[in-house]
């Protein structure tokens, strides 16, 4: 079993034609449901033991905040058969004040959604120090018996390109804070906590961030091909190198480099997904409106790479 995710957004709030479109009038358990519906709508066709998940990061806040609500995600999530998956706020990441309660309260919670990891965002930075400020908070006492206590693990995301030039962007690095803090979570008893504690794979902020530094992508598949275990969830989404632009397998944009996008697209399909094969959650991270038939190929394409494995 594996589960295929989109993520909330807050076009879906905003952009009432397109939400409406899709059946979703913008109230927070209209936004739950129609996102299940539609996970489930492109994950049943494909079946290959699909499970269709939602995440809820940084715009769920509100949401999240409200019992009732995180109750209609629980419901929303077993009618699906599928996961609900906690992003933590990009503004509350490890070294800034106040991640490790308001991490705690997403443990907790992810918890009672039965999630397996919240994904959390590391500090922009440019300096090694930030890997050990990361390691600090990660390796907390309190961290690590909310992470005993919730059976939840935490997924680092490595960053994507920014004015900060993000040191943990780089996949080597982030996965030697990744290492060094699985060591802190290894356990003398019965319960070894190591695998709760791994990265979240963000493929469109890896060939971002490789192409603002002038480095070529391909330079992380040796990483990963050494610590594919490493790796317990992934942001599937494409760019051309120059920014962020959670583009779905198989579009193509008319501005950007289409070539370097195709070039991309097979990296991901052929080489990264077939290579992860302890990776069970592949998360659709979408930003702007789409269409149901772009979706429905998008989870085909990355279907056919899962089933590979």
């Amino acid at each position: 079993m594996w589960t295929l995710a989109i993520n909330n957004h807050r076009m879906y709030y905003r952009d009432k034609d397109f939400a409406g479109n899709l059946g979703i009038d913008g109230s927070h358990a209209s936004v739950i449901n129609g996102l299940f519906r539609i996970v489930r709508e492109i994950t049943s066709p494909i079946g290959r033991g699909a499970l269709p998940g939602v995440q809820f990061g940084a715009e769920s806040e509100e949401m999240l905040g409200d019992r009732s609500m995180v109750d209609e995600i629980k419901r929303a999530s077993a009618r699906a058969g599928g996961p609900a998956i906690i992003h933590h706020p990009d503004d509350s990441r490890p070294s800034t004040p106040g991640f490790i309660p308001r991490l705690q309260l997403n443990l907790q919670t992810s918890g009672f959604l039965n999630s397996d990891y919240v994904v959390v965002h590391p500090p922009p930075a440019t300096a090694p120090m930030a890997s050990r400020l990361v390691l600090a908070d990660l390796t907390n006492e309190v961290t690590v018996k909310g992470v005993r206590r919730s059976g939840v693990g935490i997924a680092l995301e490595n960053l994507g390109p920014g004015r900060d030039s993000p040191f943990l962007g780089d996949l080597e690095e982030l996965g030697a804070v990744v290492l060094e803090a699985r060591d802190a979570y290894r356990s003398d008893d019965s319960e070894d906590l190591r695998d709760r504690v791994g990265i979240c794979l963000d493929f469109g902020h890896l060939t971002a961030y490789y192409g603002r530094e002038g480095r070529d992508p391909l330079e992380a598949l040796d990483f990963l091909r050494e610590n594919r275990e490493l790796v317990v969830a992934m942001h599937v989404h494409l760019n051309d190198g120059t920014g962020d632009q959670h583009l779905l397998p198989g579009e193509r944009r008319e501005g950007l480099d289409t070539d370097l996008i195709s070039g991309f697209e097979e990296i991901l399909l052929d080489l990264v997904i077939p290579g992860l094969t302890g990776c069970r959650t592949y998360i659709i991270e979408r930003n702007s409106p789409y269409t149901m038939e772009l979706l429905h190929k998008a989870a085909r394409m990355i279907a056919d790479s899962v089933s590979a494995v």
